[in-house]
Formats: structure tokens, sequence, C-alpha cells
């Protein structure tokens, strides 16, 4: 039985035709679509998720973009690079947009650009790993600096963005 148009399932996605010859009819198609209602683990976190068709293997979109990140590091770093070079004078503007809008948060980074961060310095929050960022609790005092890994300053951010809503 050939399939007509309207008859296909909206979820086939781009791999829809390879599956769509192995069927005689409608129901079959559908029966295999809930056979990969299976519980797997995600290929980048490792946690656990419901696959729904036989192209997922991730848990989220974000799993998905940074496996491919960490195994095509190179073309990743080439593509940034030329959307860079594309789109320098859009970021320059934003940049420029920022600077007006929040002129204490500009000058505080461009004051703490001068510190240095001690070779060996460890975070102050969580004890355990190199600091790597220079956090400002308070923008109107610029020289008040905690040095902090990359996981802790963005938990920071994070609960000052929470803060401000």
């Amino acid at each position: 039985m050939k399939f007509k148009k309207g008859d296909k399932p909206w979820n086939m996605g781009m791999h829809g035709k390879k599956y769509l010859k192995h069927f005689k009819d409608k129901t079959n198609l559908f029966k295999r679509a809930d056979e990969f209602n299976e519980i797997l683990y995600c290929k980048n976190c490792g946690k656990k998720y419901k696959r729904c068709s036989p192209i997922h293997y991730f848990c989220s979109i974000n799993c998905q973009s940074t496996f491919w990140i960490k195994n095509n590091s190179q073309r990743y770093k080439e593509c940034v690079k030329k959307w860079n070079i594309e789109h320098r004078e859009q970021a320059r503007k934003r940049g420029r947009e920022f600077d007006k809008l929040y002129p204490e948060i500009r000058k505080a980074n461009v004051i703490a650009r001068r510190i240095k961060i001690p070779n060996g310095k460890i975070c102050v929050i969580c004890d355990e790993r190199l600091a790597k960022h220079k956090h400002h609790e308070d923008y109107s005092k610029p020289l008040e600096v905690v040095f902090c890994c990359n996981s802790c300053h963005n938990k920071l951010n994070n609960v000052r963005r929470l803060k401000n809503e």
C-alpha cells in the first residue's frame, strides 16, 4: 500500500523515508514509533531520558550542541571566528549600547582588568577549583572583587539576575 499525501506522520524527521519502506500500512508505522519510547542515557551528560525517535540520543538540545562542540572543536572555532568577522559591527554596536546603559558596570570592569589573579589562587566560594574569574558584588566598589571559578561565577551571576527580576 502506498502512502497518499497527508498520510505520513508529522514526526518522521529527516530519516523518515528510511523507515517508511519497512511498513505496509500506517498502523505498523505508529507501532514502530511507539517502540522508541524507551528509557536511555544521554550521550553527553549521562542523564536518563525518554527516547521518542530513532535518531535522538540526547536529553536536550543543549546537550546535543555541547556534545557536537566537544567533538568538532576545531570546526566550531572556525565557525565562530567566521561569524564574528561577518557580524563585527553588530557586536560593537551592542557593546556601545550596553556601555551607555550601564556606565558603572563598564567602569568597574575596566578597573578590575588591572587586578591580577594570583597564581594558584583557589576559588573563594567552593574552595576546590582554581579561580579564573573576578566577580563584583557591588559595582559602585570596583576594587572589591571576589576570585572564583567559572561555575561559581555563573551561579553568583544567576543569583544576581534573579534578585533583579
